[in-house]
């Protein structure tokens, strides 16, 4: 109803020429519409909702709280023109180190694994401030009978990677010991064999539960084209044939 809300008001700009949104803005309130009636009677509501910004199309994450099924979601979209020009433009594969909470450095044996590395420009617009921000706003409304799934498309899905990734470790008594959940769909790779290993030992500890959903026509989770960055996650393949493979 939220984001219904937003979208009516904004409907006039939203149908300039230009303005770098393609969907008629009509059709676009029929379909919210349609969304908010069923939501309602399932009694979800938008939470939060960061940095909206109809010039710039950019919308770094929001929050949605399902009371039917005790959920709070973190969805971080693919509309994202500040990590899309970063992305598209520079082209970087540049890796950063990020180093790794003694909590699972404890739990490595033999692998010593310090840190890891992770796409330098997908960590620098994940910053710590917006981790901050991001981890306040689910404070205000997790309790622990809620489960906590983070989830994010195209070039949504690395944020949301990293930011389940940074939930794992830094867990707060409000999750009740329950794994964050995060499913992402056409995601880039994130980081290298070390974050793959990382994000291993944190679902085998029961921290972490993550999913990659992509097809056959995606071309994201292709690239970075280099060795040193893997996949991390269970991954589910959709495909033309009403099937699917793992």
């Amino acid at each position: 109803a939220q984001v219904l809300a937003i979208v009516e008001a904004n409907k006039d700009l939203l149908s300039k020429k230009g303005s770098g949104f393609d969907a008629n803005p009509e059709d676009m309130i029929k379909a919210l519409q349609r969304i908010s009636d069923r939501t309602s009677a399932r009694k979800v509501s938008l939470v939060a909702l960061d940095s909206f910004n109809l010039k710039k199309q950019d919308m770094s994450y929001c929050i949605i709280k399902d009371d039917k099924l005790k959920r709070v979601t973190v969805v971080f979209p693919h509309n994202n023109v500040a990590l899309s020009g970063d992305w598209v433009n520079k082209r970087s594969f540049k890796m950063t180190q990020m180093k790794l909470p003694r909590t699972l450095k404890a739990k490595v044996s033999g692998d010593r694994i310090d840190s890891c590395g992770i796409h330098q420009g997908f960590g620098a617009y994940l910053n710590d401030e917006l981790k901050a921000k991001i981890v306040d706003d689910l404070l205000t409304v997790v309790t622990p009978k809620y489960k906590v799934y983070v989830t994010g498309q195209g070039m949504g899905a690395p944020l949301a990677s990293l930011f389940a990734f940074h939930l794992a470790f830094h867990r707060s008594p409000l999750l009740d010991n329950q794994p964050v959940t995060c499913i992402n769909f056409g995601s880039p790779r994130v980081g290298d064999s070390s974050y793959w290993r990382a994000c291993q030992l944190l679902e085998i500890a029961g921290k972490l539960r993550k999913c990659r959903v992509l097809t056959d026509t995606d071309a994201l989770p292709t690239v970075p084209a280099s060795s040193d960055y893997a996949h991390a996650g269970y991954q589910l393949r959709l495909t033309t044939s009403s099937s699917a493979s793992s």
